[in-house]
């Protein structure tokens, strides 16, 4: 081939590659709506499914075949391509993307939003990837994305206002405004009161920057970043240069200069299009800094809980001038070939346990870390409730799941993680706090509800007085059938869990249970069985704390009197083999209460008879837990 017909390939293919992500550059996620309506006026009508909106602001036809998406696990390897296959987007089109839980064809759809809506708006469906009503986010990717940061757009949203979606502003493109009836394209559904845009987004937001790289000094061998931040919609394609000269791979906003050098020293800028308008930044210098320094760690390990057979890394960074060492240490004694800025611990028993060290040692000082590494055998923990799908009696519940200490020994969850069915460490949901679980104890995570919210929808007579009950913000769980996983501090992959259950589509208003005598999970809850009973609030049914109903000891709560002629009637809320006592006084300052009769609870309800006699004025009475 000659000379020319080979630059003519190149320009070709360097000319396709432009063409790509200036294509890419014209997608943007214009709407979300996590949180549909359960109203029409006073009336009470069926909840429709979550849906996003794709938008295609440039002047080609993109095929999406081979696109993905996740939510705000950001986990492009477990992202969702289905919905792309055999799609494409046109110039100035709306796609909307459903989940088909509640709304399951076109028409449903349609007759939801009515004649406002574009009539040849596409309406496409998928199966899980809920969005969650207390705050989540979405990532949509090309084919070519090789890592998570490769995205073609990236919204978040926080808490939604049920029956009002999250659109963009037109003026800044900042996504997660709710929206208006009647203003940006908004319009309030036919079937329900919910408002939103489906199919009538506003158009692009030039893109500009609000925030410029700023100079960097820093020390011989360290690692420098830069960072851009800008606004508009779409959200643009990057593309970092160095001393005028693009950087190759390097169209992400920030840019990593790993092992700071003379040679990497000098300007930086960054040029970002999103097809509206092409802006660049100001030009950042990074300078290295040349008098001498002692050493400080940037990065350094922390105490950790492994269990017998588990490997880990530990790593440190330190900066200085001269660039520092590093020696690793086992209770004060040099560990013989550890000198690098890592330290791995393979397959671990009981002998790893003690107290480890990091020197970071130059010329000019020494600086020492610390962390305690204790080798346990694997608890016995397991996940023994879910519920991924509230009654819709009460619009305000949320998804939780409950989390058992089968073992013998006490446990800090604290940085432990938990995922739902992707089952991605990356994208896992870290405890940042210190939470201990005893033997036998039973802990409850909810997403995005306060614990008084949860003991008011179960009700506090229910529930344990010392239950833990943690929130969550994410990970919400699919009433289409999800799973939840869970991973210690020290797992460093996605098949070391420590606990996982999976549970197909829910019923709504009853959690998947534990049998604690077969060891199963996934059985529905019933009410008086393994603990479960019914929430004060919604009419739900699970076990909250309970494993057993043997557990379940509280106190009961009268919940209908009714007289008759010589007669009063007490109905109260009861546990099945459980003994009351129901007593009675004349008078409200009386010190002692009489016990008229004790009995044996049968069922979940207990009524009883009590004769009045007619030439008392008054009288009080009360049940309680039988001595």
């Amino acid at each position: 081939m000659s000379r020319i017909a080979k630059s003519v390939l190149l320009f070709i293919g360097m000319l396709n590659l432009i063409l790509g992500l200036r294509a890419q550059a014209q997608l943007a996620i214009t709407e979300v709506m996590s949180s549909a309506s359960t109203n029409l006026g006073p009336n009470v009508v069926i909840q429709n499914s979550d849906y996003w909106e794709l938008t295609n602001f440039g002047a080609n036809t993109i095929e999406l075949t081979g696109y993905k998406f996740d939510d705000s696990e950001n986990n492009l390897a477990a992202a969702d391509p289905t919905p792309f296959d055999g799609l494409s987007i046109r110039p100035g089109e709306s796609i909307l993307f459903v989940q088909n839980n509640f709304t399951t064809n076109v028409t449903q759809f349609k007759d939801w939003w009515g004649a406002s809506l574009p009539t040849d708006v596409k309406v496409v469906f998928y199966t899980g990837n809920g969005l969650s009503s207390g705050g989540d986010g979405l990532r949509l990717w090309s084919p070519s994305a090789q890592s998570a940061a490769e995205v073609v757009d990236s919204v978040d949203f926080g808490e939604a206002a049920r029956g009002v979606s999250f659109t963009y502003d037109p003026v800044t493109g900042e996504f997660g405004v709710l929206s208006t009836n009647q203003v940006s394209g908004a319009f309030k559904a036919l079937a329900t009161d919910d408002v939103g845009s489906p199919g009538r987004a506003p158009g692009p937001v030039p893109v500009s920057i609000v925030g410029q790289p700023t100079d960097v000094v820093v020390n011989p061998g360290d690692t420098a970043t830069l960072e851009v931040t800008v606004r508009g919609r779409p959200r643009g394609t990057f593309q970092w240069h160095f001393k005028d000269s693009p950087i190759e791979g390097a169209t992400n906003t920030s840019l990593r200069i790993m092992n700071a050098q003379s040679a990497t020293s000098g300007a930086y800028h960054v040029t970002v299009n999103n097809g509206a308008r092409t802006v660049t930044s100001r030009k950042a210098q990074l300078v290295l800094q040349s008098e001498a320094a002692a050493p400080v760690l940037t990065m350094t390990p922390t105490d950790l809980l492994m269990y017998f057979g588990q490997s880990f890394t530990f790593s440190a960074v330190a900066t200085g001038v001269p660039q520092p060492t590093f020696q690793w240490q086992l209770e004060g004694r040099n560990i013989d070939g550890a000198n690098g800025a890592e330290l791995s611990l393979s397959n671990v028993s009981e002998q790893d346990t003690g107290l480890y060290s990091v020197i970071a040692r130059n010329a000019v000082a020494a600086i020492t870390n610390s962390m305690q590494v204790t080798v346990t055998p694997k608890p016995r923990l397991l996940v023994t409730e879910v519920m991924s799908s509230w009654s819709t009696n009460a619009a305000s519940h949320a998804d939780w799941w409950e989390l058992t200490n089968l073992g013998n020994t006490s446990i800090n969850l604290k940085s432990f993680r938990f995922d739902d069915n992707s089952e991605m460490l990356p994208s896992a949901f870290t405890f940042t706090n210190d939470v201990a679980i005893a033997s036998g104890e039973s802990v409850i995570f909810v997403e995005g509800m306060t614990p008084e919210g949860f003991r008011a929808w179960w009700g506090s007579e229910h529930l344990l007085p010392g239950l833990k009950v943690l929130t969550y913000r994410g990970n919400g769980l699919s009433s289409a059938g999800d799973a939840v996983n869970i991973w210690n501090a020290a797992a460093t992959d996605d098949a070391g869990k420590l606990a996982s259950v999976v549970f197909s589509t829910a019923t709504s208003g009853v959690t998947f249970g534990f049998n604690p005598d077969s060891g199963q999970f996934g059985e529905l809850s019933q009410e008086g069985v393994f603990g479960s009973f019914i929430a004060a609030s919604g009419g739900d049914i699970g076990s909250p704390g309970y494993i057993r109903n043997s557990q379940r000891v509280f106190l009961p709560r009268i919940r209908e009197v009714a007289m008759a002629v010589g007669k009063l009637r007490l109905s109260w809320t009861s546990q099945v083999g459980t003994q009351y006592a129901l007593q009675s006084k004349a008078r409200i300052d009386e010190a002692a209460w009489t016990t008229l009769k004790t009995m044996t609870a049968s069922e979940t309800s207990t009524t009883v008879e009590e004769p009045l006699s007619a030439v008392e004025e008054q009288r009080f009475f009360r049940v309680v837990l039988a001595p």
